[in-house]
């Protein structure tokens, strides 16, 4: 009997782990054929010498959206799009001299022993900022946003 028991939460647990990926994975990669029209004229309406390396379609917040993975000459950049062709956000990995001086402060100011990773500038909602992975001196990572003008905006 206690071993019926067992057995059963034991098959039971093991359903729901193979059901947990799927029901975590909200991505999944696009052929370009399978991006909405207005998806991709808004691309290249937006960005005209860019081409379109990698296609996703997500859920997020209960919404479908379209994330391109998109590279000119000199850029690599992440665009994310309704399914009408709105823009959504924007990220790109930019270096850091090209990150304001202010920003530039409030960093080395809050994280003074830490090393910049990865730098990205960040458009959401009109909003913009920098996202900055940095390695801290116990070689564990973290991501602080900042705004234009340095102020500190959020940690991960």
């Amino acid at each position: 009997m206690i071993r019926s028991r067992i057995s059963r939460s034991i098959q039971c647990s093991l359903v729901l782990l193979n059901s947990l990926p799927a029901a975590l994975a909200s991505e999944r990669v696009l052929p370009r054929e399978e991006v909405p029209r207005a998806v991709i004229e808004s691309s290249q309406k937006q960005y005209p010498s860019a081409s379109i390396t990698r296609s996703t379609e997500e859920i997020e917040n209960g919404k479908q959206q379209y994330e391109l993975r998109m590279k000119s000459k000199d850029d690599e950049f992440e665009i994310t799009y309704s399914a009408s062709g709105q823009l959504i956000s924007s990220e790109k990995k930019i270096l850091w001299d090209a990150v304001p001086l202010a920003v530039q402060k409030a960093v080395l100011k809050k994280y003074p022993r830490a090393t910049a990773r990865k730098i990205e500038y960040l458009v959401k909602a009109d909003k913009t900022s920098y996202e900055i992975t940095l390695m801290k001196t116990d070689n564990k990572t973290l991501e602080a946003r900042f705004d234009p003008l340095g102020n500190f905006l959020e940690e991960e």
